[in-house]
């Protein structure tokens, strides 16, 4: 295997449409790829998996087996599907795709913020892992909440230290102005800091200066590209990224 791209982003952000999207582009592109579904809470998927943890572990499971509520099924299956990392890590060795998409459950904490997750990036994708980060174009309109977002990506980045990219995805929600700006900060760290300083005196404010000095200091995750499940704009950018990092020559 020559990249395993997991997919990691809060709730809501498209995790599962984005690597149904890219799955279809590789298809039509002649790329040997496979696809892991590794959200036991998911309803409906608009791909077909090749490995689906859902036939091993459901929250309705944990719940039924355990007596759990629905918080507490969602910490126990993110556990528990840390428990399969080695078999799903043997059977994609056999089937010997190219390229492997990985969907992460959709509460981003539960797979980032815990140890099972870091085990699974590990055990699965080991040195072959690539991380595409998925911004929340509603979080990305003004500087504070740019700021925070690259925080976000920043933590998940230090969880997985392993090559990132940021992609701002359902950029059909984000107008012209608004996508100009976005690529902008991300590219221009400087032109980010001129715009927070603009903003009105607030504690947030301070806090998110001092936020973005840090960011620097530790290297930011590089420029966003905006990507769009609906059109397909940007999956080829995201390939050309994957492949340029990853050393994949054609």
């Amino acid at each position: 295997m020559k990249a395993i791209i997991f997919f990691v982003g809060p709730a809501g952000t498209g995790k599962s449409t984005l690597t149904g999207s890219l799955l279809s582009y590789m298809e039509d592109t002649n790329r040997n790829v496979a696809v892991v579904n590794l959200d036991p809470g998911a309803d409906e998927l608009p791909y077909e998996a090749d490995l689906d943890i859902r036939e091993e572990i459901t929250l309705e499971k944990m719940m039924k087996e355990y007596g759990l509520g629905p918080n507490g099924a969602q910490i126990a299956a993110a556990d528990a599907v840390a428990l399969h990392a080695g078999e799903i890590r043997k059977t994609l060795e056999g089937m010997n795709p190219d390229y492997v998409l990985v969907d992460t459950p959709g509460q981003m904490e539960l797979f980032a913020f815990r140890v099972s997750g870091r085990v699974i990036v590990d055990t699965v994708g080991g040195k072959e892992s690539f991380i595409l980060f998925l911004a929340d174009p509603n979080l990305l309109r003004t500087p504070l909440d740019f700021v925070s977002t690259l925080f976000l990506a920043s933590s998940v980045h230090f969880r997985f230290p392993y090559p990132m990219l940021m992609v701002a995805s359902k950029a059909d929600l984000l107008d012209e102005e608004a996508e100009e700006r976005v690529l902008r900060w991300s590219s221009d760290p400087e032109a980010l800091h001129a715009d927070l300083l603009g903003e009105r005196p607030s504690m947030a404010k301070e806090l998110g200066i001092g936020m973005l000095r840090t960011l620097g200091e530790l290297l930011l995750p590089g420029q966003m590209v905006p990507v769009s499940s609906v059109s397909g704009r940007g999956l080829d950018r995201i390939l050309e990224h994957v492949d340029q990092v990853m050393g994949i020559l054609d």
